[in-house]
């Protein structure tokens, strides 16, 4: 149970809407926000290259900008590679996540059609998530 406090900053400044969502919102403004709200929200852009996630369904965690749990620098990719991306309609991890009659698995660069060199950085990518053993759950994704 949260306490007055937060779920007031909750209601007030997050509209509702869960961190996990409100985190990737580019608009964050409110009419009168307070003093304390208003230096953490100068405060977000230095900290947010600082959240982990623990990932789940993969519905929340950006491609190649946001950091999860057991990840290394592999997990950044290019602005080229990412706007390529968006461009096709994948933006977060379970965009990207298929199953198969072998098993789940990644989608590779042939299939989403990604030319050199966005093929090979792509490829590398989900093989460090592979590697990794990162795998889409029935879970929510949480800030770690």
């Amino acid at each position: 149970m949260r306490n007055i406090w937060s779920r007031t900053l909750h209601e007030k400044y997050m509209k509702g809407k869960p961190l996990e969502v409100w985190i990737h919102e580019h608009s964050r403004s409110v009419g009168n926000p307070s003093v304390i709200w208003k230096g953490f929200m100068e405060l977000l852009p230095s900290l947010t290259p600082d959240l982990v996630w623990k990932i789940g369904s993969g519905s929340f965690v950006h491609l190649g900008t946001n950091n999860f749990v057991g990840a290394d620098e592999s997990h950044i990719l290019s602005r080229n590679l990412i706007n390529a991306l968006q461009n096709k309609g994948y933006s977060t991890l379970d965009h990207v996540w298929h199953y198969q009659v072998q098993g789940p698995c990644w989608l590779s660069a042939r299939y989403l059609r990604l030319e050199e060199p966005l093929a090979r950085e792509w490829n590398g990518y989900t093989l460090a998530l592979s590697r990794l053993g990162i795998c889409l759950i029935d879970q929510r994704d949480a800030l770690f």
